[in-house]
Formats: structure tokens, sequence, C-alpha cells
């Protein structure tokens, strides 16, 4: 079928080749930035790369139309939806469960699914006030339609809170939007996701477990996620204590594709901290290794109601390779043009995000987040040294690569076990 990919967020790479090797016409829309045409997937064969994706919407009608991003591109489709045209993606107002956090929080505690205690602020000054008198840990997250979701912190104590929140008054930083303080939840960070059709939630539920820190051992900054380990089940106690009282909210306010919520499981149950209403990354990448068949044949009937969706549910892992100055923007190029060797020998175990095809047939990579090694197993022990061994035969300069993705889950599948979640893979 005819596939146009809407890729607001440059993640489509993956998506795209999949598709493209499946037989189909793609064709692959990627933003400019700063009046640059990204070179993600250029010479890749099957691929075309088009500026502008309304004049292309004609073309995909009768095949279908991707939106892997929440941004105001999906209020433009809005309009398209009314008319019949095939777009599987959030909706403006399912986006808002993300976008504006608050808003996601109050949905879920309408439902009875239970979020931690939190204070709202309209500035900095409010809540520094507040975590001054505070004598809890505290975490701060943005609310509204801030974009920097870099701000996210969770203070080591609550005088680590006022530091911090003193340290933002001081640099002048105004944010866009209110804010929270959230208490922090002592538990394991697991997140639940399920693909939504037309219909409802298609079958496969997925647990994950995210590593968002650059470094191991959770040092350094956060980024949008180092690596992750999935695994697809058919039946979930977390699934339906979280997410699954959330299908006749998600399907009234129109959502299609992925859905996830992070929680923090404790000996009280989960507590659930914020909507992921977009195709993720990695986790979509991840998640497309698991799949079976056809990569985006399942997704057109999801639209029509229908759930062909086929899973491998071993345990899957992903780990990001990337190049400097990640995380941070590259502003200069200082990661575009740099050769990548080995990765052709390990395209079934690669998701290519940030990379091209020279006319020479070398790969080069196109900015610092260049792709993605992949494994699958029964169990978490076993995926580690697979996709490990991938990275270590994918090479560029002064690649980056986080070197303990899934180890810590040694320690924490027991005691998920423990406490009733059996649906958690094995260590």
């Amino acid at each position: 079928m005819n596939l146009l990919l809407i890729d607001s967020d440059s993640c489509g790479l993956d998506i795209a080749y999949r598709a493209s090797e499946a037989g189909h016409k793609v064709r692959h829309w990627i933003p400019k930035e700063n009046g640059k045409t990204s070179r993600d997937g250029f010479g890749f064969s099957g691929i075309e790369r088009v500026d502008d994706w309304k004049s292309h919407m004609e073309w995909a009608k009768q095949g279908l139309v991707v939106n892997l991003y929440n941004g105001p591109v999906t209020k433009q489709l809005e309009r398209y939806k009314e008319y019949g045209f095939p777009v599987f993606g959030p909706s403006v107002k399912s986006s808002e469960l993300e976008v504006k956090r608050q808003s996601g929080m109050q949905a879920l505690e309408r439902e009875g699914v239970k979020v931690p205690p939190y204070k709202t602020f309209n500035s900095l000054q409010e809540a520094q006030v507040y975590a001054k008198r505070s004598d809890k840990r505290l975490v701060f997250k943005t609310l509204g339609d801030e974009e920097d979701k870099s701000l996210s912190y969770c203070a080591h104590d609550p005088e680590d809170m006022v530091w911090r929140i003193n340290s933002w008054i001081e640099q002048g930083l105004t944010l866009k939007g209110p804010c929270m303080l959230q208490d922090f939840i002592e538990g394991i960070e697991v997140g639940i996701s399920a693909w939504m059709g037309s219909e409802g939630f298609l079958k496969p539920r997925n647990i994950n477990f995210e590593f968002k820190k650059l470094m191991s051992d959770d040092y350094g900054p956060a980024t949008g996620e180092m690596g992750t380990v999935c695994k697809y089940v058919d039946e979930s106690k977390l699934f339906t204590e979280t997410l699954g009282p959330m299908e006749a909210v998600l399907r009234k306010l129109g959502h299609l594709g992925d859905t996830d919520l992070n929680c923090i499981v404790t000996d009280q149950g989960p507590y659930c901290l914020e909507f992921t209403n977009r195709f993720g990354w990695p986790s979509t990448q991840i998640l497309f290794a698991s799949h079976k068949g056809d990569p985006i044949n399942w997704m057109k009937d999801a639209l029509q109601g229908k759930d062909t969706l086929q899973v491998d549910q071993r345990t899957a892992i992903g780990v990001l390779m990337a190049a400097p100055p990640f995380p941070y923007p590259d502003d200069e190029g200082e990661a575009q043009g740099l050769r990548i060797s080995g990765i052709e020998e390990e395209w079934n175990n690669v998701s290519p995000w940030q990379v091209e095809l020279s006319e020479e047939g070398e790969y080069l990579t196109t900015g610092p987040y260049v792709c993605l090694a992949t494994a699958l197993s029964p169990d978490v022990h076993d995926c580690i040294p697979q996709v490990y061994a991938t990275c270590e035969k994918i090479k560029f300069p002064n690649r980056m690569v986080r070197s303990d993705i899934g180890k810590r889950l040694e320690e924490q599948l027991p005691k998920l076990h423990a406490m009733g979640y059996e649906e958690a893979p094995l260590w």
C-alpha cells in the first residue's frame, strides 16, 4: 500500500525501511530544522523523502498515513480524519493527556487510578516556597505546554529541591506554563503500554523498563532513553490496574496508536506518573523488532476495528548508540557525516535512526541519535550479551553506549514477581 510517514520527531526511519522492504511504497516527511533538510534515510532504496506532507495526503488516502508524534501537525490532521483519511496516530485531545501533564493526572484520578500526591504552582517562586516548607522528597515537573521536559528533576532530599529551584531562579529561567511538585514514591519504575485501534486496545500488552540517564548506574543527565527492556504479554495485572480503566476515555478522545503509562509499583499497588500518547522512542523500534509479519498492515486493520497484530513474546532489549554532542543539540553538525562500519552485517539486529547511505555505498551518520541495537531472548539475562555483541560490531567515531542496560532488573524482577506482577520478564 502507499504509506505516508509524518515524522515531526525524526524517529521514523526504521519503520520506513521495514515498510519498504515489505514492498510498500513509502513517502517520508521530516520537517526542516533551521531551514535545513534532514538527511535521515537519504540513499535508502524505496524511501522517498518529501518536503510537504499535505501534497501527498491524497496519494496516501487509499493506503495509510502514520503520524509518529503528537506535535502541532496533529491538529492539522484532525480535519483530514473527518474526511475519511486513514490517519493512525494520536488526536489533539489524547495528546493533551501527555503534553499537559495535569490533564493526564486528572483523567487518571477520575477513573480511580492512583497517582502520587502533587501540588501545582504558577511560578518557580511559588514552588520554592512550598519546597522550603515541605519536609518531603519531591519531584519537579513542568505542566501546560512547556516543551522542555528535561527540566524534570527528582531531588535527593528536601533541601536538594530547594537548591535546584533556586538555581533556576538565579539563572533567570521563566517557565512557559505552570509546574508541579510531586511526592516521591519509593518503588520500581515500570511502563505499561498497548496499541489502540478504532474499537479499543489491541490484545498484546507491553511491559517495559526504561534506562533514562546518560551514564551507567544512572549517573549523568537525563536523556530520552539510553535503552529499554520490553516484553509483550497477553494478560497483565499492571495493565488491569492502570491503563485498562482508561480504554473508554482514550476511545472517546479519538486516540489511535501507542499509549503508555509510566508507573511506580509499590507494595500498595501502582502509582501512575504520566502518559506517552504517541510512538515512543526507542520503545517503538524495540517493539517493531518483536512484530511478526507485515510491519504496517496491522495498523490499517486497527483503523478498521480489527486486531491482526502478531508479536514475538520473548523479552526484547534495545540499546542506543549515539554520537557527541548527544544528549545536547548538534548545532554545529559535529555528529554528521561520520562513517559507520559493521552496521550492514548486523542489519537484522539494528534499527537505523539518523543514518544515510552515500553514493559510494558508505553508511554515514546524519545526527547524534545514530541507531539502536536490539536483541530478543527468553529472558533478560540472555538478551544483554546478545545486544552488546551487536554494539561491539558497529563502529563510528566517539560512539556513546551505556554499558548496563537491563542489569538492574536482576534485583527488581524478583520483587515484582513477589508482588504478584508475574507478567514481568524473567531474569
